[in-house]
């Protein structure tokens, strides 16, 4: 049985493919046809993509699954209306974490992937360029 999967995100889309993968791992028996469709940011481009969706929906005979990693409710609501099964990254965990925190999430695109600790990442970089220049045939 082969099943068409969407990564969708409003960024890169590492978090949706990286996450969706590792759900759909699971599954051994199903064959999955990828589609990784990042920059997702605008409800023109949301409603390109359930368009584009439907029509996946429509040649396989059997909904799509959508994992996505989209913070702006707008353009997630959007593709919540395609003919699709969706696992909403953020939907899932943020509504729970805001109710035990006491807090509002941002939801700014692109916080996964942010510089928190400076100085635990120029440590790395400098880790990085210690090993690139001694490192014999390198450069």
């Amino acid at each position: 049985m082969k099943r068409s999967v969407f990564f969708v995100s409003d960024g890169t889309g590492i978090t949706a493919e990286t996450l969706g993968r590792s759900l759909l791992a699971q599954f051994d028996t199903v064959e999955f046809e990828e589609s990784a469709i990042p920059y997702v940011d605008t409800e023109d481009k949301a409603h390109s993509l359930v368009a584009q969706i439907n029509q996946v929906a429509e040649s396989d005979g059997v909904r799509p699954i959508i994992i996505d990693t989209i913070v702006n409710r707008q353009v997630r609501d959007i593709i919540a209306t395609a003919n699709a099964f969706m696992l909403d990254v953020f939907e899932t965990y943020l509504d729970k974490l805001e109710t035990e925190l006491c807090a509002a999430p941002t939801t700014v695109v692109g916080k996964t992937h942010s510089i928190l600790n400076n100085e635990a990442y120029n440590v790395r970089i400098d880790a990085v360029h210690f090993a690139l220049d001694n490192d014999d045939g390198a450069r």
